[in-house]
């Protein structure tokens, strides 16, 4: 899994091995253990929900504009585009599926971790600590 820089600068890399080192008896290393799925067997709805509504308390957003965590996804993919890349690279990145009679062609998957790893190496997201 590529991980940018910026997050290895931030501590992500040590937060990841400090939840390895609790892990409990049954092997759970979740990165987020206070996350529980949700009725559909997601993770990711109850993060989802909280930054949806704390843009929305700071002003950010209002109601349903688009604008959530999803927007990420959409974010990254400008700024792949502004580094040079070309949306069939940058769907690899994505992880989407590329239809194409290429795609069907033999087993390997397209893009190696040291390939996406270079392209998101081209991108920054200016990240304001507190002081």
């Amino acid at each position: 899994m590529p991980i940018h820089s910026q997050l290895i600068q931030l501590g992500f890399l040590d937060y990841v091995n400090s939840r390895l080192k609790l892990r409990n008896d049954k092997g759970d290393a979740r990165l987020f253990p206070e996350f529980d799925a949700s009725s559909r067997g997601q993770i990711g709805g109850i993060p989802s929900r909280f930054w949806r509504n704390y843009l929305e308390r700071i002003g950010v957003k209002e109601g349903a504009d688009g604008f959530g965590s999803h927007s990420f996804r959409h974010g990254l993919t400008d700024r792949l585009r502004l580094a040079g890349y070309l949306d069939d690279e940058i769907e690899v990145a994505l992880g989407h599926n590329q239809i194409s009679v290429t795609a069907g062609y033999g087993t390997v998957r397209q893009g190696t971790v040291e390939r996406i790893a270079g392209m998101l190496e081209k991108v920054s997201f200016p990240v304001k600590l507190p002081a």
